[in-house]
């Protein structure tokens, strides 16, 4: 089985591409920077046409929190999406093509919602990621079987900052006793689980899931993120304090996002790893990182 792991250098595509190597059938092919850019049609087509992949997880492009530069997010996460499959479109091979979209698109969640629940994208990624769907399933056709994914927050040894949790982990990792750190909104409630549990859930999709149909992904609950960082706290041992600082607050942050996965749940799915063992890993990891 040849495999191609588009952003497979992030941090989603490594922890993809160690469980897929647990397959001794699967041959892993990576496509970041170094082997093509997205956004151009050849080098990705020359790329695509020399493997002739049988699976493509489509993971690369911006993520959550990237900015205010509408073009480039769409160039990236929609053109960049639709280059590849142009590309495998021309080739001609029976393919699944598995990409990855965002629980994001949801918007706030009073409740956990279901993969027909209401669209309410807040950022120029959520946009992204919706157009980037509804364009991408244009291209399904008796050889090309598209499924798609959204999870909700998830997190893990090898996220790098600009997100929740490692941001806490590098503060508290470098923090000495009694010292104080500053942070932004602790208000947003989150479904959050871990990316191990996230990566599996993407290869049973890929296996077992229907093309055509749309998939979520995350453990049906929320948490509060100031009860994030309470957990890292107390699995730091250290006495520290913190501060909001209004200068960090997303405006556009939403405050409820939860997902209902019964549907993936039926292919066999549950997420396993425990919140304070991501946490805990997660801590683990940025405390290695500073000595």
């Amino acid at each position: 089985m040849k495999i191609i792991v588009t952003g497979s250098n992030g941090f989603v595509g490594k922890h993809l591409i160690e469980l897929l190597k647990k397959n001794k059938e699967n041959i892993i092919f990576p496509l970041d920077f170094k082997q093509a850019d997205i956004t151009k049609y050849a080098e990705v087509k020359a790329y695509l046409e020399k493997i002739k992949p049988d699976q493509v997880y489509h993971l690369a492009g911006f993520a959550s929190g990237a900015g205010k530069d509408k073009d480039l997010i769409f160039k990236v996460n929609i053109e960049g999406t639709l280059n590849i499959l142009k590309a495998l479109k021309v080739i001609g091979k029976p393919v699944r093509i598995l990409l990855a979209s965002t629980a994001y698109v949801y918007g706030n969640t009073p409740v956990c919602v279901k993969e027909d629940g209401k669209i309410d994208t807040k950022s120029f990624y959520d946009q992204s990621k919706i157009k980037m769907e509804e364009e991408g399933l244009k291209y399904q056709n008796g050889k090309i079987k598209i499924v798609i994914t959204r999870a909700s927050n998830h997190t893990g040894p090898g996220q790098k900052l600009g997100f929740a949790v490692p941001d806490f982990c590098s503060q508290i990792t470098k923090a000495k006793d009694d010292a104080e750190i500053i942070i932004g909104n602790l208000s947003a409630q989150r479904d959050l689980f871990d990316v191990r549990d996230c990566v599996r859930a993407y290869e049973l999709i890929m296996r077992k899931g229907m093309s055509g149909e749309i998939y979520n992904i995350g453990t049906g609950k929320t948490i509060e993120v100031k009860k994030i960082l309470e957990m890292l706290i107390k699995i730091s041992s250290k006495n520290i304090s913190y501060k909001i600082d209004s200068k960090k607050m997303r405006p556009s942050d939403i405050e409820k996002n939860c997902v209902d996965s019964s549907k993936v749940s039926v292919l066999g799915w549950a997420p396993k790893i425990a919140l304070e063992k991501t946490l805990r890993d997660t801590y683990n990891y940025f405390e290695i990182l500073v000595k």
